[in-house]
């Protein structure tokens, strides 16, 4: 099959800083003040909703053909203006709902909205934004979206698209900002939530073995690693290395009184993963390439001797400190799991071997567990 060239040209192009300033005004936008949608349930009868689904950078001239009949509420944002545009069907909903209507006995086709209506929608819009904590600060004028933003011609635009939902009503809604009034603009803060998840992984030890040495492990097998942090002739002494995440942050533990305890934290940077390559399954793999496999039998591989793995609310990362008790489920003894990367190879228990302590290995995987 012949490869074809991607057609690059197509692509949207933007600076840095472009595409950063965009990712702010995306996120301002996606997240709506409660005490906003409060005040909206009590104007509309319902809780409006929003949906952030893409974004643009481009020309205004060029995004403003978009806009087709939509009604175009100009906001102010810093020394700037900005346009939010809402699609005539959504926009009619909300008209209708602030006079007392039920919303749904309206035309949701794209005829342009009348200046009562659009007036209408225009003190929703202005009610929300006089309550909301948002750098568009109030409305000054209404009118079709398509003519405001075209008015701009060349000024670079980022333009947010989101799906609203007023009851059963569903519409696109844009926001048109020039780039310019995006400097300085931050993303409001946002509360953590405390329940999520995040991977940590106890090691008590490490060991090198060439790649030829791994293919060749085996039930029964013992593994003598270079360094081995427990002991387990004694049930209430050892030490480990808690890391968290692709080792973003260590910790070293200390087995006190049958409880491992955080002795010392110690930061340290991200590590990216490696970029992996991965070959067609239903291509066979030629000579040179077998050869050059062959040629890397005695590569050393970097092995881990795990004795648990947790899952821990971020909460309790962020408290780890000198003092604190982690738990694992796991007593000193039980099989510990031999990992290679994010790979585990083999599970195996604790021997004495000549004074020091090794894993005889109990099962192999033939082809690693990933998780």
């Amino acid at each position: 099959m012949a490869s074809v060239a991607y057609p690059f040209e197509r692509w949207e192009r933007m600076s840095r800083a472009e595409a950063r300033r965009s990712s702010v005004l995306a996120r301002a936008l996606a997240g709506l003040d409660p005490a906003v949608l409060a005040d909206l349930k009590g104007v509309l009868g319902v809780v409006p909703a929003l949906q952030v689904v893409g974004r643009r950078i481009g020309e205004a001239d060029a995004i403003a053909p978009a806009l087709g009949e939509s009604v175009g509420l100009v906001v102010v944002v810093g020394a700037h203006r900005a346009v939010l545009a809402i699609a005539p069907g959504v926009a009619r909903a909300i008209a209708d709902r602030a006079v007392g209507g039920p919303g749904t006995d309206v035309a949701l086709g794209p005829t342009a909205l009348s200046r009562g209506e659009a007036g209408l929608v225009g003190y929703v819009v202005a009610r929300a934004l006089g309550s909301a904590r948002s750098p568009f600060t109030s409305l000054l004028d209404a009118g079709k979206a398509r003519d405001l933003v075209g008015a701009w011609k060349h000024e670079r635009t980022v333009a947010v698209s989101a799906e609203l939902s007023i009851g059963e009503t569903r519409g696109l809604a844009m926001l048109i900002v020039p780039i310019a009034a995006l400097e300085g603009l931050s993303t409001p803060a946002r509360a953590i939530d405390r329940t999520i998840p995040v991977r940590a992984s106890m090691i008590v030890g490490d060991a090198r073995l060439s790649v030829r040495d791994v293919r060749g492990l085996a039930p029964g097998d013992v593994i003598v690693p270079d360094a081995l942090t427990l002991d387990p002739r004694s049930a209430d002494v050892g030490r480990a290395r808690l890391v968290i995440g692709r080792a973003s942050r260590t910790f070293d533990l200390e087995l006190r009184e049958g409880a491992w305890r955080v002795v010392s934290s110690a930061g340290s940077p991200a590590v990216r993963p490696p970029v992996r390559w991965k070959p067609r399954k239903d291509r066979p793999m030629s000579q040179p390439e077998t050869d050059t496999l062959q040629s890397l039998s005695d590569v050393e591989v970097e092995l881990s001797i795990e004795l648990a793995r947790l899952e821990l609310p971020i909460a309790e990362v962020a408290a780890l400190a000198p003092g604190v008790v982690v738990t694992t489920g796991r007593l000193v003894g039980e099989r510990v799991a031999v990992r290679a990367g994010d790979r585990v190879i083999a599970w195996g228990e604790l021997v004495d071997v000549e004074g020091e302590v090794g894993v005889r290995l109990t099962e192999v995987s033939a082809r690693g567990e990933r998780d």
